[in-house]
């Protein structure tokens, strides 16, 4: 952190400052983004759906969700896409989501 040694500069560093960089470095911004998305993504599906998918990351305004098989991945594509898209923008405007986008991913175990 810049400033951390008096010789660089005049005075303490406000608290606030060096909570915000923790928390940056830390990386717990992420993780708590992360935990809404999952909220919002179980939160706007069917459990049988939700069991067999994991959300990614979102960048630019796509959100990734990973998907176990292509059944449901056709599924989801085909027939839910908008509606989910829908959905999560209601349940997070501030995410300013554009699209959602599947991938197949067989390494999703089904969750219970």
């Amino acid at each position: 952190m810049k400033g951390t040694n008096p010789a660089d500069g005049p005075g303490p560093i406000p608290l606030a400052r060096v909570m915000s960089e923790l928390v940056q470095r830390r990386g717990w911004n992420q993780q708590q983004g992360d935990r809404v998305l999952m909220d919002a993504w179980k939160g706007s599906t069917e459990e049988r759906i939700f069991s067999q998918t994991k959300i990614g990351a979102l960048r630019n305004g796509v959100l990734t969700i990973h998907v176990s098989n292509s059944p449901l991945l056709s599924e989801l594509v085909s027939f839910h896409k908008v509606s989910l898209l829908l959905t999560i923008k209601q349940k997070l405007p501030q995410t300013r989501l554009k699209e959602l986008r599947f991938r197949l991913d067989s390494s999703i175990q089904k969750r219970d």
